[in-house]
């Protein structure tokens, strides 16, 4: 009796033991794995802002990119008109959200080429072509000149350019755009002259104007 007594008392002196070491590990789990609480801690926050200017882009440029303050053309008279032309690239670009106008006007509200020599006062101008609408070459009027702009062609003969006139008061829309951009666009200024045009240099300013779109109100 005595001997079982002992073995029942060491049994459960044992279980004890495996209590209080399953006590100790979870205890030293729970600490390692149980952040510390700080209570000293704080959080801010700060906004990141990036301004981005506008800008407003405007070059008329010859095919290497170099600026281009003239147009020049030059043409030996014959019976019926010889047709002569000059041409530049006009660069347009924005970020405004809402694109750009371009547009072209004359500088003195006088769209004739007019002759240098100021002692000539006759016969001393070589008019904007006068057709109401864009003629094709084949249709250009003797003694005038015109423009075309970005390659426009003929709508019923595709691969006929067309030539129009700079106005003499207010401006023609060139293009109009509704989102930033930055656009190329060929143009060309043309004259076919007969004898019946003196002889001299022949000039006329014009302005090329980019204005920013404000943003639809629909």
């Amino acid at each position: 009796m005595k001997k079982l007594h002992t073995h029942k008392l060491i049994y459960t002196c044992s279980g004890v033991g495996i209590f209080a070491l399953t006590l100790l590990a979870t205890a030293f789990i729970s600490h390692s794995f149980t952040p510390p609480v700080n209570s000293d801690a704080a959080s801010r926050s700060t906004d990141i802002n990036l301004n981005v200017s506008s800008i407003m882009s405007l070059a008329v440029v010859n095919s290497e990119d170099a600026t281009v303050s003239e147009l020049a053309m030059e043409v030996t008279p014959e019976a019926g008109g010889v047709f002569t032309s000059a041409g530049a690239i006009i660069k347009a670009s924005t970020n405004n959200g809402s694109g750009y106008q371009l547009t072209l006007s004359d500088k003195d509200g006088n769209a004739a080429l007019i002759n240098t020599d100021t002692t000539v006062t006759t016969d001393n101008t070589i008019p904007a072509i006068t057709t109401p609408w864009a003629v094709t070459l084949a249709d250009f009027p003797s003694d005038t000149w015109g423009y075309n702009f970005n390659d426009e062609k003929d709508p019923f003969e595709t691969t006929e350019l067309v030539y129009s006139a700079v106005p003499a008061s207010g401006f023609a829309s060139l293009i109009d755009t509704n989102a930033p951009s930055s656009n190329t666009y060929p143009f060309t200024v043309a004259a076919k002259i007969s004898p019946a045009t003196r002889a001299g240099t022949y000039q006329g300013t014009i302005v090329f104007t980019l204005t920013a779109n404000t943003p639809s109100s629909l």
